[in-house]
């Protein structure tokens, strides 16, 4: 090897070590490792592997099981077995995700947040699971593969696999469509004669033990968070403005997805707030995903949820009345649910952010240019196509040579979350139907709105 051929190679290779370095932080972690076996299937998104360590699904949320007095779900068992016949004899990858590397990507339980991916194929079990039918999809976590699962549950709701040959929704949409928070059932863990259970926590008792941590508030050496019980409620508080709640025990409190209002328009939007409020107490918790900024805005209030006596969250209704726009700065666990509150507000002209900013006020050429961006985005490449087609124009169509079906149906799921090219607003812009292509035409997958 010459000099100069030793200076390229010395180059290559710090090159391709960035880019291993790279993408070891892109996908928070530099320590992916394979696991023989699992050890036990605990329930049907949670499992133990070999070192007593507990792995959970990210994006999947499973049927509870009957624990003490905690009443089991539907399908519990039948979940569980779904998950322990996959993993049978099978040896996986773990890896995580960046958003909760922060915080060791671990759960309020404890429990390691992780993808795992089959060998020696690499599938990738989180949507295994929810193809199969054995769990839902479960919003409340970051998951950089949603769409994908969306499209997954959507064939196995409509072929009424596993848990959906018993149901038609999920514990979630349930709670969400009647204006109410889902919170996941307390993981119980049941002890186990074995030494393996030992091994994950030395301490541990023999008998069964629900691993919570109901006080979610994480503390700081310079700047300790007030502690928040998300079972207190609380009568004595202040309305600051539509986003952020005085309460004397806990101090500022900042709605999580509520952007405040300025001007004019401050004032009245605060007066709604008090409206929905008057006479109500108020309970609060913390998102987990907001941990990494130390659960705070940038004026140092504490992020929070607010619920209303009756379980409703407050930060939903602020939004689905038009009091105010969503805060899209950062990830939060519910960001999909009001982006879709939003632009529901948006379309109706509602309240003092909608209603004299309707969505009449939208181009479809500012849509078309959105879903394009969207497109390329998906694909990680330039390409995508959006073209408004039939005698009324009544047909939107996005193209890319790497379409597929699947892809059609996750992009389509996908556009029921995304800011400014909701199906919601298609439909007010006259939009009849959506098709997905390839560039040649070969063939077209379509979906009626």
């Amino acid at each position: 090897m010459d000099h100069r051929d030793h200076h390229l190679f010395l180059r290559v290779f710090k090159y391709c070590t960035f880019l291993v370095v790279f993408c070891a932080w892109l996908t928070g972690t530099g320590n992916a490792q394979t696991i023989t076996t699992a050890k036990r299937v605990l329930e049907g998104d949670t499992f133990m592997v070999q070192d007593g360590r507990i792995i959970r699904l990210i994006g999947v949320v499973a049927p509870k099981l009957k624990h003490g007095d905690q009443a089991g779900q539907v399908y519990a068992e039948e979940s569980r077995k779904i998950l322990e016949s996959i993993l049978a004899g099978r040896s996986f990858e773990i890896t995580f995700e960046s958003q909760y590397y922060p915080y060791k990507n671990r759960d309020k339980y404890g429990r390691l947040l992780a993808y795992v991916y089959l060998l020696p194929e690499r599938v990738m079990l989180n949507r295994e699971v929810i193809r199969k039918g054995g769990a839902y999809v479960y919003s409340a976590h970051y998951n950089s593969v949603r769409n994908d699962m969306l499209a997954d549950q959507y064939q196995a709701r409509r072929d009424k696999r596993g848990v959906w040959s018993q149901v038609t929704e999920s514990p979630e949409d349930i709670a969400n469509r009647e204006g109410k928070t889902y919170e996941e059932p307390s993981f119980v863990l049941e002890a186990e004669s074995s030494t393996a259970v030992a091994a994950s926590n030395p301490n541990e008792k023999k008998d069964p033990k629900v691993i919570t941590n109901d006080t979610l508030a994480a503390k700081s050496d310079d700047d300790p968070l007030p502690t928040i019980e998300p079972a207190a409620s609380y009568n004595n508080y202040q309305i600051e403005s539509c986003g952020v709640i005085k309460v004397p025990d806990l101090g500022s409190l900042a709605l999580i997805g509520i952007r405040n209002q300025p001007g004019k328009s401050g004032e009245p939007a605060r007066l709604e707030v008090e409206k929905l409020v008057k006479g109500k107490k108020l309970r609060f918790s913390l998102d987990e995903l907001n941990r990494v900024r130390k659960h705070r805005d940038k004026d140092g209030n504490v992020l929070v949820y607010a619920f209303l006596p009756d379980g409703s969250l407050l930060n939903l209704q602020i939004i689905q009345k038009g009091i105010a726009d969503v805060d899209y700065e950062w990830n939060f666990g519910r960001k999909g649910e009001i982006i879709a509150a939003r632009d529901e507000a948006r379309v109706r002209g509602e309240g003092i952010v909608w209603r004299t900013n309707s969505i009449e006020s939208i181009d479809i050429n500012e849509v078309r240019k959105k879903l394009a961006e969207t497109v390329d985005k998906a694909f990680g490449q330039v390409g995508g196509h959006v073209e408004l087609i039939g005698e009324k124009k009544d047909v939107i169509r996005i193209s890319h040579d790497s379409m597929d079906q699947k892809v059609a149906e996750s992009m389509f799921k996908g556009m029921s979350i995304s800011r400014d090219s909701n199906l919601q607003v298609l439909r007010t812009l006259g939009v009849k139907e959506v098709q997905f292509t390839d560039l040649k035409v070969s063939k077209i997958y379509r979906f009626q709105l």
